[in-house]
């Protein structure tokens, strides 16, 4: 099994009240077909540190008042290393005496070569609150999480001499 990784991030701050993020990465995982081995994964995320503003500079309750949103794409490559090839199984019967056996080879696993990578698509949308110098702190996240293309071995129809393939449903 191998994998190769690129990631890029670029983080911003202006005046220490707005807030940016951006992030891509890229792998190339050998579990999985020829045809999709690489997945790429953006995300971006934006903040707003309001207690920061000028109209709440004379809020002495409030220390802290920061809302986020974002949104990012993750994947999984958690499978078996020869999913997505096919794969030979040896069998042995005997064919007479205790000596004598015959080696039989058996198709285990039906070949994928569109295999790919399962994702997971989240929005989120998330909130800080301080008061009293942080000695009280609230914080919530919201979020809509979606998986795509997930990772499933499925029944195949027998006629092709299987009974499941790996395959992204």
């Amino acid at each position: 099994y191998s994998m190769t990784s690129y990631l890029s991030r670029v983080n911003y701050c202006y005046d220490d009240r707005y807030l940016f993020t951006a992030t891509i990465r890229s792998h190339g995982s050998s579990r999985f077909g020829k045809n999709r081995r690489w997945g790429t994964f953006p995300s971006v995320s934006v903040g707003w540190r309001i207690s920061e503003e000028d109209f709440m500079k004379n809020v002495d309750q409030i220390s802290d008042l920061k809302i986020r949103a974002g949104y990012g794409i993750s994947g999984n490559n958690r499978i078996g290393d020869y999913a997505s090839i096919g794969l030979l199984n040896a069998g042995y019967y005997p064919t007479g005496g205790t000596l004598q056996n015959t080696v039989d080879v058996n198709a285990e696993s039906m070949a994928n070569a569109n295999l790919g990578w399962e994702k997971t698509r989240q929005y989120n949308l998330s909130f800080e609150f301080g008061l009293a110098n942080d000695r009280v702190r609230v914080e919530g996240d919201f979020y809509d999480s979606q998986s795509l293309d997930l990772l499933l071995d499925v029944p195949v129809p027998t006629i092709t001499g299987y009974l499941s393939q790996f395959q992204d449903i």
